[in-house]
């Protein structure tokens, strides 16, 4: 009841499910998937669809406006970075390659390097 899926698809990591609910204009979130039990979300207006990466200790969330963040996979909502990647729609999820991300957004696709 506090949380729901629209636009968003949810990714599990362990035991957790990770994901954007479209309440209060977007909110990310993390349910226990055993009890049910709502983790953490944090704050709204966060954005209407974000598609998800998990990666051994972070979880990556590319937001449809173009910005990807970083969290930290702890016990509660730690964003650890946070990157403007494109400058118009991505709806495609990001991939991963060695040292690198590619990011589609409306016109373009963009390889993006890590120092």
């Amino acid at each position: 009841k506090k949380v729901a899926l629209d636009m968003a698809s949810a990714i599990v990591n362990g035991d957790l499910l990770y994901g954007l609910s479209h309440y209060d204009k977007g909110r990310f979130f993390c349910l226990d998937i055993e009890t049910g039990k709502l983790l953490w979300t944090g704050p709204g207006r966060t954005g209407q669809n974000a598609t998800f990466l998990a990666i051994p200790g972070y979880l990556l969330a590319l937001l449809n406006h173009g910005e990807l963040n970083i969290f930290k996979l702890v016990g509660e909502f730690q964003k650890v970075a946070s990157y403007e990647l494109a400058d118009s729609q991505t709806w495609a999820p990001p991939v991963l390659l060695q040292g690198a991300i590619l990011v589609k957004d409306h016109d373009k696709l963009t390889r993006w390097e890590f120092p």
